[in-house]
Parts: structure tokens; sequence; C-alpha cells
């Protein structure tokens, strides 16, 4: 039933299962000393052949992470740090790349929690407006909503603020 929902948006499951796959393996293999001084085996994961702005999707728990997600944010953060030194690894061959950062995303996966109004669930379809957004303006980072940015700047500031604004607002949600 969620496959059919991501299909519906035009997302391939399988697609990205196996990408996943395909990178833990690689990520298994590359985090030894050494290996990632330049693109390492990750750059050969990628076919960019024509494409001349990759989207790489992380969470605003790559951002803040959110209690008691630390597996989860931990996740985001390392593909947040990879699309930064990808973006500046491929900006000499032209390519532009864009790192997504969306806020709680309104999906299956949080059915039955509540949340406080300043994190409220979006559409899926403000997520991919705001890539599509992002691409054609060639943005290097997009976070959306937009309001999410303020907790990334409270908290690259002053972390105990941040860490303060999930407390305040739990912004990890609640069951109803």
């Amino acid at each position: 039933m969620i496959n059919d929902k991501y299909a519906a948006a035009g997302v391939n499951i399988e697609a990205a299962d196996s990408v996943k796959k395909e990178i833990g393996r690689l990520a298994r293999a590359s985090f030894t000393p050494g290996v990632l001084a330049g693109p390492g085996l990750f750059g050969g994961l990628f076919e960019l052949k024509g494409f001349k702005n990759p989207v790489l999707v992380s969470s605003m728990d790559g951002k803040k992470g959110l209690p008691p997600d630390a597996p989860y944010a931990s996740a985001k953060f390392a593909l947040a740090g990879f699309g930064e030194v990808l973006r500046q690894e491929l900006r000499t061959d032209g390519i532009s790349t864009t790192l997504v950062f969306p806020g709680r995303v309104d999906t299956a996966f949080i059915e039955g929690l509540k949340f406080h109004p300043i994190s409220a669930p979006i559409p899926p379809q403000a997520v991919a407006e705001a890539i599509l957004s992002g691409i054609l303006r060639h943005k290097a980072e997009v976070v959306v909503p937009g309001a999410a940015r303020l907790l990334q700047i409270v908290n690259t500031l002053h972390p105990a603020l941040g860490d303060w604004a999930v407390r305040a607002f739990r912004l990890e949600g609640w069951k109803e």
C-alpha cells in the first residue's frame, strides 16, 4: 500500500532499494582511511551522462536530529555530508547538485501522530514543487517548508537553543 502511494508520486521503490543496497556495499568498502580522499568508490556509482543536476533528498533530520531517531538522523547527516562533497566535486564538470531537506512530510509513516503547528506535516506535492524549483534555480540546498530553516539557523548558532526548541515544541510528535 505504501509502495502504491510512492508510485503515484512518481517514486520507484524497487530502484531506490537497489541503489540503497549498492550504496551500502560501496560504503562498507569505502569507509577505510584514504579511500574517500577523492570521489572514492562512490564515483563509480553515478552515471551522470546527460544529467546536469542530481538531486539528493535528505531530511531536516540531516540538519537537526530529533529523538528518538538517532539512526535515522545519522543516515540523513551522512547523506547531507556526502551531498556537500559531491556538489563540490562535480562543479568542475559543470554539474550542479541539489540537496533537499524536507521537514515533516505527510505520509503513511506518520499516521497516528500529532505535531505542534510549527512542525505541521507538508504535502508530498509541496516537496516535489520545491525540488523542481530548486533544480530550475540551480540551488545548492532546498529547505521545505522555508520556515524550517529557522531551526537550522538557531541550531547552528546556538545548539542548546536548538535542543530547547525540539523539546518545547515537541518536534518529534506524539501519539493521538
